[in-house]
């Protein structure tokens, strides 16, 4: 799990209503519409406003980012939920949350990042929220990706999970990783095709993913106006003259639509024990006919 700093996210809270307005114009969804989506509720009445979500500061690892706490409760908040900030760190945070009632919980360390639904017993990654919501977001910003070709790059838990999620969305998805390895588990794990490097597959692809933690590697030449970029990674793999030409055609944040789509599954029970659930995505797959050991031409 990439590990945000408190520049990431201290402007988060006041910039909430400049992203939502973006991000409508792109995909014609707000946040919390496009977390909606993401979860797989059918209705807007199904979205949880008015839940109760608490966030708990965890010391562990390497300690508190300042100003995180405050913006993961800022994205419950304007998605409707009723939030609270625990005072408390750790496990006196945790049982804070359960003595007052809160439904779910929010915590990170360096090695996960979830949201546990108390009540349900459901347990959601962030990782694979961030894959689910930047892979609708994508759809919804190109009118569609079924029948076309997309490339996810980077196949880390945010990557298999968004190739996963293109894939049901009915997309053909190519992947790239510079670990060999993980495209190995790809292809062994999903219907996708590899291509050598990012570059070949911007040189077929029109949609990018791009889920990894590289800076600037997509430069202004690989894009053009017919491009659509969402990148979950951090940092943003687009450098500043290829983010100039796709304007609102790139989609990007450090924290917003992972948080949104994290706590609207949680909120809505999608899922029970978050890899679990994850796990039965991808073992369906091994059920369809596999295109392993392939690669894009």
């Amino acid at each position: 799990m990439t590990r945000l700093t408190a520049g990431d996210v201290d402007h988060l809270p006041a910039d909430l209503p400049i992203m939502d307005e973006a991000l409508r114009r792109v995909t014609g969804l707000s946040i919390a519409a496009l977390a909606r989506r993401a979860a797989g509720a059918r209705t807007a009445t199904l979205f949880p406003a008015g839940r109760r979500v608490c966030v708990v500061p965890v010391t562990a690892g390497q300690g508190i980012i300042e100003g995180f706490s405050e913006a993961v409760a800022a994205v419950c908040r304007h998605i409707g939920c009723q939030v609270s900030v625990s005072p408390h760190t750790d496990v006196a945070g945790w049982a804070f949350a359960a003595e007052r009632g809160e439904e779910v919980v929010l915590a990170a360390d360096d090695q996960r990042f979830i949201a546990l639904n108390i009540r349900m017993g459901v347990c959601i990654d962030n990782g694979i929220a961030t894959g689910e919501g930047y892979a609708t977001a994508l759809d919804a910003a190109s009118g569609g990706v079924a029948g076309r070709a997309v490339l996810v790059v980077g196949l880390g838990s945010v990557g298999m999970a968004a190739a996963v999620r293109l894939h049901h969305l009915g997309a053909s998805v190519l992947v790239a990783d510079l670990d060999a390895a993980r495209v190995e588990v790809a292809l062994h794990t999903l219907p996708v095709l590899a291509v050598d490097s990012t570059e070949a597959g911007l040189g077929v692809c029109d949609l990018v993913l791009d889920a990894s933690t590289g800076e600037g590697f997509i430069p202004g030449s690989w894009v053009s106006p017919a491009s659509v970029v969402a990148a979950a990674g951090v940092p943003c793999g687009v450098t500043p003259d290829a983010a100039e030409v796709l304007g609102d055609r790139l989609i990007h944040d450090p924290l917003v639509l992972g948080v949104a789509t994290m706590v609207a599954k949680a909120c809505l029970g999608v899922g029970r024990g978050d890899r679990r659930a994850g796990g039965r995505e991808r073992s369906n797959e091994r059920g369809r006919p596999l295109r392993s050991g392939r690669k894009a031409t």
